[in-house]
C-alpha cells in the first residue's frame, strides 16, 4: 500500500504541472468562449455552427493521440499525450455523460493501453542496473493498474509490470 501511495504521489507530482495554463491564456480562452457562443466570427478563425456540430459528433482525435505515443521518447513527449487525452476525457464527459473516461473502449485504447505500453517498453529499453529510466515509477503505476482491470489486457500487463519492476530494479 505504502508503494503504491508513494507511487500515485510521484506520478502527481510530476505531472500535475502539465495541465496549468497562465492567468492570461485562460483569460483568452474565455474570450475566445464567449466570441464562438455569440456567433461573432473575428478574422475568419471562428468556425459556423455546423462545422461545431460536425467536429462534435466526429468524435474524439485519437490518431493525433496515436501519433504522441508512436512519437514519445521522453517524459515530456509522454506530457503531450496525457494532456491531450485529458482533453479527450473531458469532451468525453460532456458529450456523452461520462464520468470515468476509462469506460470508454476507444479512450481505454488510445489513451491507457498504448501510452502505457509505449512507456513500459521504453523503461524496459532504456533502464540499467545502474540507472532506472525517470519514468518508471510512473509506468510501473499504470502498467499495474492496468494488469488488475480485469480487461482482455491484463495478462499482457502483467508480463509488462514484472519486466517493468525488474528493469527499474523495484
Amino acid at each position: 500500500m505504502l508503494r503504491t501511495t508513494t507511487a500515485l504521489l510521484a506520478l502527481f507530482l510530476t505531472t500535475a504541472p502539465t495541465g496549468c495554463d497562465s492567468k492570461s491564456d485562460a483569460k483568452s480562452g474565455d474570450a475566445k468562449t464567449a466570441d464562438a457562443k455569440s456567433g461573432d466570427a473575428k478574422s475568419g478563425d471562428a468556425k459556423s455552427g455546423d462545422a461545431k456540430a460536425a467536429d462534435a459528433n466526429a468524435g474524439p482525435d485519437y490518431a493525433k493521440i496515436d501519433g504522441f505515443v508512436a512519437a514519445a521518447k521522453t517524459s515530456e513527449d509522454f506530457d503531450k499525450v496525457l494532456e491531450g487525452c485529458m482533453g479527450i476525457a473531458i469532451d468525453l464527459a460532456m458529450a456523452k455523460k461520462i464520468e470515468n473516461a476509462d469506460t470508454d473502449p476507444d479512450y481505454w485504447a488510445h489513451c491507457k493501453i498504448g501510452p502505457a505500453r509505449a512507456k513500459a517498453q521504453l523503461v524496459i529499453k532504456e533502464s540499467t542496473p545502474d540507472k532506472m529510466h525517470t519514468s518508471c515509477i510512473a509506468a510501473a503505476m499504470v502498467a499495474e493498474e492496468i494488469r488488475d482491470a480485469n480487461k482482455p489486457e491484463s495478462e499482457e500487463f502483467k508480463t509488462l509490470a514484472e519486466n517493468v519492476n525488474k528493469a527499474c530494479g523495484m
